[in-house]
């Protein structure tokens, strides 16, 4: 686990609704990471999920020369109500399946379904189901619970400035 900081700089072309620019725009972290914001601007910034969730992330603007608390990043956990006996197998979830060819990891897999534990690329196959190759399909039924963590991602604006946009990749814990 490690903390990223990402930089408010002022924006060399700046406007009114972007004067500073997020320093990197994509960053890419890991579930269990944290994000502090450095805001090396003359103005106050506010990263948000939306510039009508102010407080979403945290509690006051950035001020001018400050830094934000730490954002920890949550693993993504797809709840998977079946799993066929094939290969590849598809696991069919109780919310969105993962994007095409995000990474899933796999934890918890229990008797001949053992070697699903480890990370996969997910294959989108429904909006609520996904596949993976596990190299053999000798499985029998799913019994105990597996574990589905996915790669999302954090979108995010600046409350108080709406064209300061960023977003962070997060991956499954290595």
């Amino acid at each position: 686990m490690s903390t990223q900081v990402i930089q408010i700089q002022k924006n060399s072309t700046p406007t009114p609704t972007q004067p500073a620019v997020f320093d990197p725009q994509a960053a890419v972290a890991n579930a269990g990471d944290t994000i502090t914001f450095n805001n090396a601007d003359s103005q106050a910034h506010w990263p948000a999920p939306s510039a009508a969730n102010q407080t979403g992330f945290f509690p006051f603007e950035i001020i001018a020369g400050a830094q934000s608390g730490n954002l920890g990043l949550a693993p993504n956990v797809i709840a998977v109500t079946a799993a066929s006996p094939t290969n590849p197998v598809v696991f069919t979830t109780a919310a969105p399946a993962p994007a095409n060819n995000s990474i899933v990891q796999i934890k918890g897999a229990t008797g001949n379904w053992v070697k699903i534990n480890g990370r996969f690329p997910a294959t989108n196959v429904t909006p609520t189901s996904f596949s993976i190759d596990v190299k053999g399909s000798d499985f029998g039924p799913l019994t105990g619970t597996l574990t589905v963590n996915a790669t999302y991602t954090l979108n995010y604006v600046c409350a108080l400035h709406p064209a300061e946009t960023g977003s962070i990749t997060v991956n499954p814990q290595p």
